[in-house]
């Protein structure tokens, strides 16, 4: 029953990955693909209908979490506190900054709140890596099941680390450049003319970077967690998932190159599932790895879930709720499908 929810969690969270990380992408490349006031406006339309939406993928994961695996999230929640106060305020800014923009019609302060929006974006993509990279190289978890850690201490992993050295970092940038790929490629499926080539140049340039980031990180974390390959030796038939995570990359690929911008995005969103797959078997089954004592400290699906009984009732209630927050997700992107161009610019 534990191993079933573990692997809901990392469904609705590879949900959200997907789907707000485009518009964190979108962001990030606000400043570079866009020239004029015109073009910023076309973008914006792309992401205005859906973003908040995609929000609620954030939010059902972070409650399977709390309803699953108590204790885990209690953990988590008080160590990482320093960090999820500033994830939460760069994600209220990055909304105020959507909504915020058009309530005045002057360049300055489109100009600004434009700024803020790619600002926090980044961000938040890049503190979204570094969370990853935090449950890979561990925290530390003291006998009394708790931790608590700085934004920094020195910069090389160990038990005194902060949240952030170079190991973490490392899964910020390679997290802060699938997100930009991921919006790139949306905003290739959905521009046209002179911005979707555009488009295309960024994606192929953040392709190249991707992979290179990918296996950086696969070579780093075996260093720093050697039993995370026990489970893909023990079980080869997990080894799907970082398969299937090279050949998405390399469909991305010849989707740039032969112009197929569906299929393109398709694969980039198909990477997002292969790669938190391959990290979901590489951890499981740790929640949180304790950095002093891995093997009797660490908080596992087995000793952080809730009891039997309500993972019972849980899981009877899930399809609805899961079904519900499908659904939605797929009437507004069916909505607002097709490719856009300057003559379907509103006003905003």
């Amino acid at each position: 029953m534990e191993t079933i929810w573990f692997w809901l969690l990392v469904v609705m969270f590879s949900g959200y990955v997907i789907l707000d990380g485009l518009d964190f992408g979108v962001g990030m490349l606000l400043p570079f693909i866009s020239k004029n006031l015109q073009e910023r406006k076309l973008i914006y339309q792309q992401i205005l209908p859906v973003w908040d939406g995609n929000e609620v993928w954030l939010i059902a994961g972070g409650g399977i979490l709390f309803f699953s695996f108590p204790r885990a999230y209690a953990v988590a929640f008080s160590g990482f506190y320093l960090a999820f106060i500033i994830l939460l305020w760069l994600l209220i800014l990055r909304g105020i900054s959507i909504e915020v923009r058009s309530k005045i019609n002057h360049e300055l302060w489109q100009k600004f709140w434009d700024f803020l929006f790619s600002f926090s974006s980044y961000l938040i993509s890049f503190t979204l890596g570094i969370a990853l990279g935090n449950l890979f190289r561990g925290v530390p978890i003291n006998k009394n099941g708790n931790f608590f850690l700085p934004l920094w201490t020195y910069f090389l992993p160990g038990i005194d680390a902060g949240i952030v050295d170079i190991y973490t970092l490392l899964f910020g940038f390679l997290s802060s450049v699938f997100f930009a790929l991921h919006g790139s490629l949306f905003l290739n499926l959905k521009m046209s003319h002179a911005l979707q080539k555009k488009c295309q140049r960024i994606a192929s340039s953040l392709l190249l970077l991707l992979a290179l980031l990918s296996f950086i990180s696969f070579f780093w974390t075996s260093k720093v967690q050697t039993f995370f390959l026990k489970n893909f030796v023990e079980f080869p038939i997990y080894l799907i998932f970082p398969i299937g995570a090279v050949v998405c990359l390399l469909s991305i690929f010849l989707s740039l190159k032969y112009h197929k911008s569906f299929s393109a995005f398709l694969c980039s969103s198909f990477f997002v599932c292969m790669m938190l797959g391959s990290s979901a078997v590489a951890l499981y089954p740790y929640l949180l790895i304790s950095s002093i004592d891995p093997f009797l400290r660490s908080l596992t699906i087995f000793n952080s879930a809730a009891s039997k009984e309500t993972l019972k009732i849980g899981l009877f209630w899930f399809p609805f709720g899961f079904l519900l927050i499908l659904l939605y997700t797929i009437i507004v992107y069916r909505a607002f499908k097709g490719k856009m161009n300057s003559q379907d610019v509103i006003s905003y």
